[in-house]
Protein backbone atom coordinates (compact mmCIF):
# COMPACT_ATOMS: atom_id res chain seq x y z
CA UNK A 1 0.00 0.00 0.00
CA UNK A 2 1.20 3.62 -0.72
CA UNK A 3 1.34 6.61 1.69
CA UNK A 4 1.59 10.37 1.36
CA UNK A 5 1.98 12.43 3.88
CA UNK A 6 -1.43 14.93 4.39
CA UNK A 7 -1.75 17.91 6.72
CA UNK A 8 -4.81 18.13 9.44
CA UNK A 9 -5.93 21.02 11.31
CA UNK A 10 -8.69 21.48 13.46
CA UNK A 11 -8.37 25.28 14.24
CA UNK A 12 -8.04 25.92 10.50
CA UNK A 13 -4.43 27.15 10.14
CA UNK A 14 -1.33 24.94 9.31
CA UNK A 15 -2.02 21.42 10.11
CA UNK A 16 0.46 18.92 11.34
CA UNK A 17 1.59 16.23 8.84
CA UNK A 18 -0.42 12.90 9.04
CA UNK A 19 0.14 9.54 6.83
CA UNK A 20 -2.51 8.66 4.63
CA UNK A 21 -3.23 5.78 2.58
CA UNK A 22 -3.48 6.23 -1.18
CA UNK A 23 -6.57 4.35 -1.79
CA UNK A 24 -6.88 3.17 -6.18
CA UNK A 25 -10.51 4.16 -7.57
CA UNK A 26 -11.25 0.24 -7.96
CA UNK A 27 -10.99 -0.71 -4.16
CA UNK A 28 -12.45 2.39 -2.68
CA UNK A 29 -15.31 1.57 -5.52
CA UNK A 30 -15.56 -1.81 -3.85
CA UNK A 31 -15.46 -0.80 -0.16
CA UNK A 32 -18.36 1.13 -1.00
CA UNK A 33 -20.24 -1.74 -2.43
CA UNK A 34 -19.26 -4.03 0.55
CA UNK A 35 -20.70 -0.69 2.76
CA UNK A 36 -23.71 -0.51 0.99
CA UNK A 37 -23.42 2.51 -0.54
CA UNK A 38 -24.72 1.58 -3.84
CA UNK A 39 -26.00 4.24 -6.65
CA UNK A 40 -29.57 4.08 -7.42
CA UNK A 41 -28.59 5.43 -10.84
CA UNK A 42 -26.02 5.00 -13.02
CA UNK A 43 -25.14 6.99 -16.10
CA UNK A 44 -22.62 6.00 -18.67
CA UNK A 45 -20.82 8.43 -20.87
CA UNK A 46 -17.52 7.56 -22.67
CA UNK A 47 -15.20 5.21 -21.14
CA UNK A 48 -13.22 2.14 -21.31
CA UNK A 49 -12.79 -0.83 -19.83
CA UNK A 50 -13.69 0.23 -15.96
CA UNK A 51 -16.74 2.11 -17.22
CA UNK A 52 -18.00 -1.01 -18.95
CA UNK A 53 -17.44 -2.82 -15.85
CA UNK A 54 -19.40 -0.53 -13.95
CA UNK A 55 -22.32 -0.84 -16.70
CA UNK A 56 -21.86 -4.62 -16.46
CA UNK A 57 -22.38 -4.58 -12.30
CA UNK A 58 -24.94 -2.08 -12.43
CA UNK A 59 -26.68 -4.15 -15.20
CA UNK A 60 -26.55 -7.30 -13.33
CA UNK A 61 -27.52 -5.59 -10.14
CA UNK A 62 -30.88 -4.49 -11.86
CA UNK A 63 -30.30 -0.50 -11.54
CA UNK A 64 -31.39 2.39 -13.59
CA UNK A 65 -28.99 3.06 -16.31
CA UNK A 66 -28.83 6.15 -18.36
CA UNK A 67 -26.63 6.02 -21.42
CA UNK A 68 -25.55 9.41 -22.82
CA UNK A 69 -24.89 8.28 -26.47
CA UNK A 70 -22.32 10.46 -28.58
CA UNK A 71 -20.25 10.80 -25.93
CA UNK A 72 -17.93 7.73 -27.46
CA UNK A 73 -16.00 4.76 -25.79
CA UNK A 74 -18.10 2.72 -23.67
CA UNK A 75 -21.65 4.74 -24.21
CA UNK A 76 -22.18 4.34 -27.73
CA UNK A 77 -21.36 0.33 -27.63
CA UNK A 78 -23.50 -0.53 -24.79
CA UNK A 79 -26.91 -1.31 -26.73
CA UNK A 80 -25.58 -3.57 -29.03
CA UNK A 81 -23.96 -5.03 -26.05
CA UNK A 82 -26.86 -5.67 -24.60
CA UNK A 83 -28.92 -7.02 -27.67
CA UNK A 84 -26.24 -9.48 -28.46
CA UNK A 85 -26.31 -10.92 -24.72
CA UNK A 86 -29.96 -10.60 -23.92
CA UNK A 87 -29.77 -11.27 -20.36
CA UNK A 88 -32.54 -10.43 -18.25
CA UNK A 89 -32.75 -8.61 -15.59
CA UNK A 90 -34.37 -5.75 -13.69
CA UNK A 91 -32.26 -3.20 -15.05
CA UNK A 92 -33.82 -0.25 -16.85
CA UNK A 93 -31.96 1.53 -19.38
CA UNK A 94 -32.19 4.29 -21.12
CA UNK A 95 -30.70 6.41 -24.04
CA UNK A 96 -30.60 9.84 -25.13
CA UNK A 97 -27.98 12.39 -26.44
CA UNK A 98 -29.36 15.16 -24.52
CA UNK A 99 -27.89 14.79 -20.99
CA UNK A 100 -31.00 16.88 -19.44
CA UNK A 101 -33.17 14.44 -21.19
CA UNK A 102 -31.60 11.50 -19.93
CA UNK A 103 -31.13 12.75 -16.25
CA UNK A 104 -35.20 13.16 -16.61
CA UNK A 105 -36.12 9.53 -17.53
CA UNK A 106 -33.66 8.19 -15.01
CA UNK A 107 -35.48 9.96 -12.40
CA UNK A 108 -38.78 9.51 -13.57
CA UNK A 109 -37.88 5.82 -13.45
CA UNK A 110 -36.49 6.15 -10.05
CA UNK A 111 -39.82 7.80 -8.65
CA UNK A 112 -41.62 5.12 -10.15
CA UNK A 113 -39.66 2.16 -8.53
CA UNK A 114 -40.20 4.57 -4.97
CA UNK A 115 -43.96 4.17 -5.91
Amino acid sequence: MMWENRTHSSEGGEGKPFPTPIIPEYVEHHIFRALGKQPHIVIIFGGSIGTLNEFTIAYDEGKIIGVLEGTGGVADLVGGMVRALAKPTQAALFYDRDAVQLLGMCLAELARRSG
